[in-house]
């Protein structure tokens, strides 16, 4: 049978989460997709990073461990064997279409995409990208209240410069321009809504209609709090 595999590379700041909760969700009421993720946990970022980063380390999740560099090398190496063992698990291969999510990989070079898409080579006849660019002024401003949320007591502009023409080229040059999909966040409009019917298009016909069906989508009419703003005066009190 031939699969294809839709990846969703973020990026950040673009309604990665509320993406993810549906794909997770919605894949297991419809059973038309399968959506790859590890554990419970709907946002493959670890995963993808640890496997094929340059500097796996460098990941936020691993950095909080504080652990000895020896120590870390022994918990990287487990972490990839298992990381590979769900990545190549193909017992959902009935399903034509298999969807992954990553924000995490949205800052991946060239180099690090080949390796990624060689991984899956093997499994798909098609890999399809989908990836979200933000206006980067609201891009800036969600980043610094997300830093100044978690406890951040500086902003250095520079670092969080999202330079997406770098993105992108890294993207086309790594799966092809013809494979890769740059979708418009819009503040005033739903990425969920953006995200389905991008997929609409990327489905066959009777398979699309039934995905977008709002009937089976529950987690479409929860509210999404994850990244909830922040008001000036409580900018002012944490910052």
């Amino acid at each position: 049978m031939k699969k294809t595999l839709i990846i969703h590379a973020g990026m950040h700041k673009t309604g990665t989460t509320t993406i993810q909760r549906w794909l997770s969700e919605s894949s297991n009421l419809s059973g038309l997709y399968a959506y790859r993720h590890a554990g419970n946990n709907c946002n493959m970022g670890l995963p993808l990073f640890t496997l094929f980063g340059s500097k796996p380390e460098d990941h936020f999740f691993w950095k909080s461990r504080g652990t000895a560099k020896d120590e870390l090398s022994e918990k990287l190496s487990k972490a990839k064997s298992r990381y590979t063992k769900v990545l190549e698990d193909q017992s959902t291969c009935a399903l034509p279409i298999h969807i992954i999510s990553s924000e995490d990989i949205s800052n991946f070079s060239a180099t690090e995409f080949s390796r990624l898409k060689r991984f899956f080579e093997p499994y798909y006849t098609i890999i399809k990208v989908i990836q979200f660019v933000r206006n980067p002024f609201t891009y800036l401003d969600s980043a610094f209240q997300e830093k100044v949320k978690t406890g951040y007591d500086q902003f250095i502009l520079d670092k969080f410069i999202p330079h997406y023409k770098d993105r992108i080229i890294a993207l086309e040059s790594a799966f092809g321009k013809q494979n890769v999909s740059i979708l418009e966040y819009n503040l005033e409009k739903s990425s969920l809504d953006a995200f389905i019917m991008h997929m609409q298009g990327l489905f066959p016909k009777a398979l699309a209609n039934k995905v977008a069906s709002s009937e089976n989508i529950a987690i479409k009419n929860k509210p999404d709090n994850a990244n909830t703003r922040l008001t000036a005066t409580a900018v002012k009190i944490l910052f």
